[in-house]
């Protein structure tokens, strides 16, 4: 058979195994302990793998070691996993710590910011701190703010290295801190245009949520009675509080930051989770009609129903929380268009878990090490990944090799 491994399990059954833990710790439910019942060492080892791969190690751990006891993981392998666990939730608590502490410095430093992406995700999660943690990205949404940080970082000793057109970074008590002068960007002229204007609204307006930084992350708490104020008795001192994307941003946000990662090189499910989990807590709040012709005027409709179709498929989420019209399930027809979106779920699902967070684990070749062999590398990639993926959104994928020769040509080939 083909795509067999040395235990005789071949990886589609692998990968089912992996989906169906991640999928129960995503919604909070108990995993099949029949499935996994008697499953010999090697498969669990491609099971951790994979989730290793896809960036969610502690979620796919902390649900394999509440299966039955006939159907855990051999004992080596659960040790691993409860160190796994362990370190996550202490890099996360470790995380919490310092946001706090800079949301206190930019505040006090005059550089109000937005939180994005990865801790502002975590909140989402049955338990936040399982969630793999990455950066801390911010957004310094005023005119002039972003420079102005920068030289108040390198006044502290900070030294920052550009790491894109729209960001910087540098190491602030051990963690990476990536401020940003843009929310995001796209490649395509006219989508570019639409963004920076309604990034601008966004920014005048100033509408952001507000969360303190300590619920960011909260763990999960049996219920306590709730014990009364006494009159007279001094109210505790406010936590530091972090600001938030506006809902229907935010929800486009993450799903354009994703695809432009699956378009370029690919994505693991580490973000893809983050993208559902913020949908199944926020759907309520977005106007489905808005939403759905905001989406389709940057011409992101097609792939976000595909990326949908497949959290469905493969993750067991929920119809009802994609705020736009999805594509019908099942076969329909042989051939058209059914036949063709069909075609690309699958796709979309196979290289997911092909090449895992960010594309890093791509199989086959390696970027030389070469400096020029390594970017005539990484741009043939690109071209044939293009390629594949062009059905999928035209002008969203197949202009990714150019602007990135464009790119190239601007900066120099330095």
């Amino acid at each position: 058979m083909k795509n067999r491994n040395n235990t005789g399990v071949n990886n589609a059954e692998v990968n089912g195994l992996f989906l169906h833990l991640l999928s129960a710790a995503l919604w909070d439910r108990p995993a099949d302990g029949l499935r996994f019942k008697g499953l010999e060492a090697g498969v669990w080892k491609k099971i951790a793998a994979l989730a290793h791969k896809q960036s969610v190690s502690a979620l796919v751990a902390d649900k394999a070691l509440s299966l039955p006891e006939e159907s855990l993981p051999p004992r080596e392998l659960r040790m691993q996993q409860l160190l796994q666990i362990e370190q996550t939730k202490t890099l996360n608590r470790n995380m919490v710590r310092v946001l706090g502490d800079l949301q206190q410095e930019y505040e006090q430093a005059g550089f109000p910011f937005v939180l994005m992406k990865g801790l502002a995700c975590g909140a989402q999660y049955p338990n936040p701190l399982l969630r793999n943690p990455g950066d801390i990205d911010v957004w310094l949404y005023r005119p002039g703010d972003y420079e102005k940080a920068r030289v108040w970082a390198a006044g502290q000793g900070y030294q920052a290295d550009d790491a894109g057109h729209i960001h910087y970074n540098y190491q602030w008590k051990g963690i990476v801190i990536e401020p940003h002068c843009r929310i995001s960007y796209f490649n395509h002229k006219k989508y570019e245009k639409q963004f920076v204007a309604w990034e601008k609204e966004v920014a005048e307006q100033a509408r952001f949520g507000r969360v303190p930084v300590s619920q960011l992350l909260r763990e999960p708490q049996p219920p306590q009675p709730s014990q009364p104020q006494e009159q007279g008795q001094p109210q505790p001192p406010l936590a530091p509080a972090v600001q938030l994307l506006p809902v229907t941003m935010n929800a486009f946000f993450l799903f354009h930051h994703m695809f432009r990662h699956f378009a370029s090189l690919g994505v693991g499910f580490r973000q893809f989770c983050d993208w559902i989990l913020f949908l199944q807590h926020y759907h309520g709040e977005i106007d489905r009609q808005e939403f759905t012709e905001r989406v389709r005027s940057y011409g992101l409709l097609y792939p976000m129903q595909v990326f949908a179709r497949v959290a469905v498929e493969y993750l067991d989420a929920s119809e009802e929380i994609f705020p736009f019209p999805l594509l019908p399930a099942g076969r329909t027809e042989r051939h058209g268009r059914h036949e063709r979106h069909e075609r690309h779920v699958r796709r979309v699902a196979a290289d997911i878990l092909k090449n895992g967070n960010f594309g890093f684990h791509r199989p086959g070749k390696k970027r030389p090490p070469g400096k020029y062999s390594g970017m005539w590398f990484s741009f043939v990639l690109s071209v044939k990944r293009s390629l594949k993926f062009a059905t999928l959104s035209v002008s969203h994928i197949l202009i990714v090799p150019y602007k990135k020769l464009t790119n190239r040509f601007k900066i120099g080939f330095r």
